[in-house]
């Protein structure tokens, strides 16, 4: 297998003349998850496309397997709702220097016959007619099935923006992670299990829409977390809420008691990428206003070595990268997940939530590099055109 760059502009792709000396006249070409026809000119260097002009001129990689040509990476960031001016949202995945076709798509796209995206040409976009790409980032929020059955040939990074929260936890606790207990189906079954407990929306996010139940002599202390206030209920008023919450997908969660950090409960936020391989980004611990864990409004936020120790930290990193395998396995290809942890009295790591479209809070204080977050999906889908397998196969 050979490699090689070449420059795409107009209808035509320039490469070494070399590389196309053995190649009949007329071949066809894979570009994205499409074969086009093509033929070679020798005596310029010129691979001519019978389909797709680029008005502009682009560094791509060549790949040749005998008579199978492939031009790439063609990786698109598929979003919802995109028009000329949303677009321009996405300048910071497009890095300084690449090799290949990166460009923007609204999801309805996988629907037409002809697709077309939005490409970066210095401080404009280009909207053109594409190849549809090998490789798709989905910025989607919550994802969805039906547009990913519409491309079945592309490989779909972060294809799961919004887990099932049950489901989850019962694929990591199956392959022996530390969770929290969750049930499902009818909650007030469950009402004395626990001494503390939250309920929340089996597909949930920042916090909205969960209550957090802790039980006192005379009764019953439920917090909001969509509004952050407390009330006070009898066993008959709580089991009329459990009731209710059974019928609209609501878990019953486990309440866990976790260390503290200056007299405060903390979870832990874990960024990774997978750019190609799992590694952990940056690691923040988020404490409680309360004197119970809820974070989604936290107090404060610290840089993980401010609070844990470097042996903890690297315990912690084992854990989560044997989880990326475990949910990559099942789900397929990320470039990003964050994972909330909470470490309990005893010491034990307990992964409370996963989520497939991570929040990046307060990067300039807590000082990490955001830019490699726009990087690693062209990371990912370079490495995997040059190496045209997965990851583990």
């Amino acid at each position: 297998m050979q490699i090689i760059r070449g420059s795409w502009v107009k209808d035509y792709i320039e490469v070494n003349s070399a590389f196309l000396a053995t190649l009949p006249r007329n071949f066809k070409i894979n570009l994205g998850v499409e074969t086009i026809d093509a033929k070679r000119n020798i005596r310029t260097g010129k691979i001519i496309l019978s389909k797709f002009h680029l008005p502009i001129s682009q560094t791509v990689l060549v790949k040749r397997d005998n008579t199978d040509l492939s031009i790439g990476p063609v990786l698109g960031f598929m979003a919802r709702g995109v028009d000329s001016k949303t677009v321009a949202r996405f300048k910071h995945y497009f890095v300084q220097t690449y090799e290949g076709i990166l460009f923007v798509f609204d999801e309805e796209a996988v629907y037409n016959k002809q697709f077309w995206g939005y490409l970066p040409d210095k401080n404009q976009w280009l909207h053109l007619e594409l190849p549809k790409p090998s490789y798709i980032f989905d910025r989607t929020y919550p994802s969805t099935d039906t547009v990913k059955n519409n491309l079945p040939q592309s490989i779909f990074y972060n294809a799961v923006t919004q887990f099932a929260k049950i489901d989850l936890a019962n694929l990591l606790q199956k392959n022996n992670v530390e969770v929290p207990e969750f049930h499902s189906g009818y909650l007030p079954d469950y009402l004395d299990n626990y001494l503390l407990f939250y309920l929340k929306p089996d597909r949930g996010a920042f916090g909205k829409g969960i209550f957090v139940v802790r039980k006192l002599k005379d009764g019953f202390q439920i917090f909001n977390g969509s509004d952050g206030t407390f009330e006070f209920c009898n066993r008959e008023q709580l089991i009329k809420l459990l009731h209710d919450l059974s019928t609209a997908n609501y878990l019953l969660q486990e309440g866990l008691i976790s260390q503290k950090y200056q007299g405060q409960p903390f979870d832990i936020r874990v960024h990774t990428l997978i750019d190609p391989f799992p590694r952990v980004v940056f690691i923040g611990v988020r404490l409680s206003k309360y004197d119970f864990l809820f974070t989604s409004t936290p107090r404060r936020l610290l840089p993980g070595e401010k609070v844990i120790d470097s042996s903890t930290i690297t315990r912690l990193k084992e854990v989560i990268i044997n989880a990326i395998d475990i949910i990559k396995n099942h789900y397929g290809l990320f470039v990003e997940l964050s994972f909330d942890v909470v470490i309990t009295e005893t010491g034990e790591f307990q992964i409370i939530d996963v989520n497939g479209k991570s929040t990046r809070t307060h990067p300039a204080l807590l000082n990490y590099n955001i830019d490699q977050y726009f990087r690693a999906p062209y990371k990912l889908a370079r490495y995997l055109f040059v190496n045209g397998q997965l990851l583990n196969d």
